[in-house]
């Protein structure tokens, strides 16, 4: 949901009467959905619906319509959404203020433009060495950025993720507790060893 309204803003902000529609459409269902457990905050929620017709309690409720999900978009949009999520975690590991929008190399029809607009990134080719890499983008140096300040917080966060991963592949590595352990508990580790590996390629 929230997800949906940062991404609809642009269209919002320019009048675009379809969004309005979408959205519209999908209060007027979460509220009758939400009503037979929150009925006087819903009810009195409805009372702004501009098109309203009677209480919201005679109103009708909502029929699933499994033909109307999409696997595909609710990939791409997941995907989308997880290389947003990156790009903003690695602007708060290397203390990136929100002012500065980062240029980063790689191919701006790759992702939907809100990546760009949420992650603060410009995304075009690129010129020099990048400091990092994030989700395939190259994060380019700048001007505005803190070099020093920047690279010391990468060297700070690329030590402890190894010092944890060395923790991490220690366990793995020991057969009473790989044979011990339940089979969940180091399907876990294991998944964190990937994640953080992962995470040190992205680091540099």
């Amino acid at each position: 949901c929230d997800w949906y309204l940062e991404i609809a803003k642009p269209r919002i902000y320019d009048g675009d009467p379809e969004i309005a529609q979408v959205l519209l459409h999908t209060l007027e269902r979460t509220l009758a959905l939400a009503h037979p457990v929150m009925p006087f905050v819903t009810e009195a929620i409805w009372e702004y619906h501009p098109y309203r017709e009677g209480h919201l309690v005679v109103h009708q409720f909502p029929d699933s319509d499994s033909s109307r999900i999409s696997e595909a978009v609710e990939a791409e949009v997941g995907e989308a959404i997880a290389v947003t999520r990156q790009l903003r975690g690695w602007r708060d590991m290397a203390g990136v203020p929100p002012k500065i929008v980062l240029d980063a190399a790689g191919d701006p029809a790759s992702v939907p433009e809100f990546v760009s607009r949420l992650g603060r990134v410009n995304i075009g080719p690129g010129e020099g060495e990048a400091v990092a890499t994030v989700s395939g983008f190259g994060i380019q140096a700048s001007d505005e950025l803190d070099m020093e300040a920047v690279r010391s917080r990468i060297d700070a966060r690329r030590g402890k993720v190894e010092a944890e991963l060395k923790k991490i592949e220690g366990k793995l590595g020991n057969e009473r507790f790989v044979e011990n352990a339940p089979a969940e508990v180091v399907a876990e580790e294991r998944e964190k060893a990937e994640r953080l590996r992962a995470e040190l390629a992205e680091l540099g």
